[in-house]
């Protein structure tokens, strides 16, 4: 593709992230991590030759790239689980005008994944134990965060989103070391 080194960098650091991004989305496992890597790399040497410089920035061009290759593969994903050539027989489905349907396999469908009512306990337990050792600050931005988005967190704190954004990652780091990892 014939980058400086440092668009080299920029853009293998924002495909790894974009691509750890997606394979946390429901419809997508980490297994496809690299898969995802390699489809939006492909995507940038795809539109390479369309890069204008007196436009936009070499990364701002790879940004938007990689965004547009992103929503493009969950869309897919998205659409690939409609299950749209697939034809069920309405006769014999109807009990009293409702249809019966089993939640765990819709649940599973929409890559969700269901726990048992002692595995939900539980992790909210886990959860409660983790929140009670929080510092002030961090126990408040939880219960914040409950009820808002980073967003709105940030203007009814008065702080940045950035702010939060690295209390959030420091969140995320300490339910990692209370093994809670497979929550995030």
């Amino acid at each position: 593709m014939g980058l400086d080194p440092k668009l080299q960098e920029y853009v293998d650091e924002i495909i790894r992230h974009k691509a750890r991004q997606l394979s946390r989305k429901p419809g997508f496992s980490p297994s496809d991590q690299e898969d995802i890597e390699h489809e939006l790399f492909i995507a940038i040497l795809e539109r390479w030759p369309s890069f204008d410089s007196k436009r936009a920035s070499a990364r701002t061009f790879v940004a938007r790239v990689v965004a547009s290759k992103a929503v493009s593969l969950v869309r897919t994903c998205q659409a690939a689980k409609r299950g749209v050539r697939q034809s069920t027989s309405l006769n014999g489905d109807a009990t009293n005008g409702a249809f019966e349907f089993d939640e765990d396999q819709v649940r599973a469908r929409r890559g969700i994944h269901s726990r048992s009512d002692v595995e939900a306990v539980s992790l909210r337990l886990d959860v409660a134990g983790v929140v009670a050792d929080l510092p002030d600050d961090l126990r408040r931005l939880c219960e914040r965060l409950l009820r808002e988005s980073v967003s709105e967190a940030a203007r009814s704190s008065g702080q940045h989103r950035t702010t939060l954004y690295r209390a959030i990652s420091d969140l995320r780091k300490r339910f990692t070391e209370s093994g809670l990892h497979e929550y995030l």
